[in-house]
């Protein structure tokens, strides 16, 4: 199960060192960073500054996701972009390929380039700091080594011949993706994901509850999936909790399939889909902080569903280690048709230029009239080819799979419409900007900036 973890301690040693130290702000964050106190902070000119008229500190800008208000009350800044490093070329291609391929772990982007789906030169190549990984994903350190496990789980060798399964929660409702209508209140809380241990494919199935009935649609999607696969389930690992409940026990019974469960509290039993949760969650956590630190005015926490969904299909595309084949690879048994496809593999969140309604049906279109229109990118469509993509339309809130389209991967358009006020809509239509009531202590966003990133997610 993962769980949220409250860092009190280092909550408490920002409020300990607030009236330490004040560190004046820029209102914008690309600014270099400013880390000199001014003389009405410093100790020795403190008097001296008050008598002249020294001008105040500047006040911070609005919380930029996902920094908390603490760290402002610090007048700490966002990161710097720093466009002119000392990194080599292959250092550069290869934190663009990171990027690109969603913050994968550059073992697994090395394995690629052994396939020679990459230059293998980069297989050498020393692996560059990437900052949105080390806000995304840094954990505690190990103070000491595992022992030996005596007690493996048996390993299995056919698909589909043990699945471990599990559900994520989170309390940050996520985006409901709409073709059309007004946005409805439904919202994203749940995702139920299953992993095979034979070949660590995975699913991902999005759910508004944990009901029974939703758990129970979650299971016949995946064997749907793998039945496409050409794959027949036969057993099910699990907590207890949903799939304990009787509906879900008849329909294992009904499909002839057994299902095991872990120990009352004992969910490192059921410990590969706790991993892949963690890994999920760190992954699309990831990519949402990328998008946000450069479109904080359109991307935020509550589009987490698509990038939890678009961090499976990256796993399942790239191989676990080298000289293997991709998870999908292993699980359909077809080499080749399922390889992953660099030039359609773009950064989450980026934005995306669609091009008008007209001129995708070879109408007659205004001469002088834009012919494109901006959105936000949420993956592949899982109704459609991995070339058509799923786009957010940021004036209407719909979501429709768009294949005429111009992906700017480099966010560079991001920024040159921040500083003309492009105006996001769908956050208002889809009613996810309200403030929270800051005496929840349910609520990740209580007392803080709603675009800021949850702390995490937590699984029951």
């Amino acid at each position: 199960m993962i769980s949220d973890v409250e860092d009190s301690d280092s909550d408490s040693d920002v409020e300990n060192e607030t009236n330490q130290e004040q560190i004046p702000a820029v209102a914008n964050a690309r600014e270099p960073h400013l880390c000199q106190p001014t003389s009405e902070q410093h100790p020795s000119t403190e008097g001296a500054s008050a008598s002249e008229g020294a001008p105040k500190p500047a006040v911070p800008p609005p919380s930029l996701f996902p920094f908390t208000p603490a760290l402002h009350n610090r007048n700490v800044l966002p990161p710097k972009f720093v466009e002119e490093t000392n990194m080599s070329e292959d250092e550069n291609e290869l934190l663009l390929v990171h990027q690109r391929l969603g913050h994968l772990p550059y073992s697994k982007i090395k394995n690629l380039a052994a396939h020679n789906v990459l230059p293998r030169r980069l297989i050498k190549c020393r692996e560059p700091r990437c900052a949105e990984c080390l806000f995304g994903k840094q954990t505690r350190r190990k103070w000491r080594d595992a022992k030996n496990d005596l007690n493996k789980i048996k390993t299995v060798t056919e698909p589909g011949a043990c699945v471990s399964v599990d559900q994520l929660l989170s309390r940050t409702p996520g985006l409901v993706a709409q073709g059309s209508g007004t946005l409805m209140n439904a919202r994203y809380t749940v995702a139920t994901i299953f992993v095979d241990h034979a070949t660590k494919f995975g699913y991902v199935h999005l759910q508004k509850t944990s009901s029974g009935d939703e758990t129970l649609d979650a299971k016949k999607e995946f064997e749907r999936i793998a039945a496409s696969y050409g794959v027949r389930v036969l057993h099910y690992h699990a907590d207890n909790g949903r799939f304990a409940e009787k509906k879900f026990m008849q329909a294992v019974r009904d499909a002839n399939q057994t299902i095991t469960f872990c120990g009352v509290g004992a969910h490192h039993q059921n410990g590969v889909a706790e991993k892949r949760i963690r890994d999920l969650t760190e992954h699309a956590r990831t990519m949402l902080i990328h998008a946000a630190h450069r479109w904080p005015r359109v991307v935020n926490a509550y589009l987490w569903p698509y990038a939890l969904r678009l961090a499976n299909h990256l796993r399942n595309q790239v191989p676990v280690s080298e000289g293997a084949d991709s998870p999908v690879q292993l699980f359909s048994k077809v080499q080749d048709q399922h390889a992953l496809r660099l030039k359609q593999e773009h950064p989450f969140g980026c934005p995306v230029f669609v091009l008008a309604e007209t001129l995708q049906g070879q109408k007659m279109a205004k001469k002088w009239s834009e012919r494109s229109r901006i959105g936000v990118y949420l993956g592949h469509s899982p109704h459609h080819a991995t070339s058509v993509a799923w786009v957010l339309n940021i004036t209407t809130g719909h979501v429709s799979p768009q294949f005429h389209v111009v992906f700017d991967d480099h966010f560079d358009t991001a920024l040159q419409t921040n500083k003309q006020e492009i105006s996001s809509l769908w956050q208002d239509l889809a009613k996810l900007t309200d403030e929270p009531d800051p005496d929840d202590p349910d609520n990740d966003y209580a007392g803080t900036d709603v675009h800021r990133i949850p702390r995490g997610f937590r699984a029951p």
